[in-house]
Parts: C-alpha cells; structure tokens; sequence
C-alpha cells in the first residue's frame, strides 16, 4: 500500500507532467537527486515527497498536512537576467499551475481530491547561481488531509 505522501508526490509528478508549459523539462521523483552539472544539459524538474504532519482537528478528525517539493534545475550559461528571467518566470507558472491564479486558472487537484492550503517559493539559490551558473529553485506545496 502507498503512503498518501508518497501517493500526492506521484500525482504531482503525473500532473506535471502531462501539462504542456512554455520551457520543456525532463522530470523525476527522487528523494535524494545527484546531479552532475556537466549532464544537466536540460531543465530538470525534480518532484520529492517532504514531510507530514498530524494533529487533532476535533476529538474524531485528524488533520495531516503532506508537503511535496518540486524542485527547478538548470545549467545556465551566465547568471545575467537573460538567462534567469525565463526560469523564474517557468516557476510563476508550475505555481500558478497549482494554485491557481484568483481569476481563470482554478487551483490543482490531487487524485484524492487535496489542493494546496499553502506554500513556499525559493526563487533560487543564490550561492549556487551565482558560483556555478545553476537554476536552482524550489517551490514546496503543503496540502490538507482530513481522517
């Protein structure tokens, strides 16, 4: 039987996926990534199962929050603007694309009916950008599980 964290990370990866967005990615779900810089020669989207956490929401319900990362990877060829822009612009969209957008975009749905309750977004890694001209962002989503 598959964790419902495990669960979300996969239909994550399979929503991703399946969406056709402005930049083209290879995509994975992997708990611990290597990757090599003189191989990272496309952008790699990297879909990881984070954490879960539980407590009382009445006496009978229990409230879990599951957090799935996807990470966004990518060799640059310089860290000017005209390299980055595109890529936090490509993570504008993944986040809209799970969120929604308040307007004519509806927020995501997993299988089991969970959409975002709230999430984070690390641009990038400054320190990596800048010392190896690499893209690295990551936006976490945490969701909402009742039982």
């Amino acid at each position: 039987m598959t964790s419902a964290l495990v669960q979300l990370a996969e239909d994550v990866k399979t929503a991703l996926a399946g969406h056709t967005f402005t930049q083209e990615f290879n995509i994975e779900r992997v708990l611990a990534p290597v990757l090599k810089l003189e191989e990272l020669t496309a952008i790699q989207l990297i879909v990881r199962p984070s954490t879960k956490t539980g407590e009382d929401f009445t006496r009978k319900t229990q409230k879990k929050e599951l957090t799935v990362e996807v990470a966004v990877v990518a060799r640059l060829n310089s860290s000017e603007n005209t390299d980055t822009d595109p890529m936090l612009d490509f993570m504008d969209e993944i986040e809209t694309f799970f969120v929604g957008d308040g307007d004519s975009i509806d927020p995501w749905r997993s299988s089991a009916g969970m959409q975002v309750a709230s999430y984070r977004v690390i641009p990038y890694d400054e320190d990596v950008l800048y010392s190896r001209n690499q893209f690295t962002g990551l936006l976490s989503l945490t969701f909402d599980q009742y039982t």
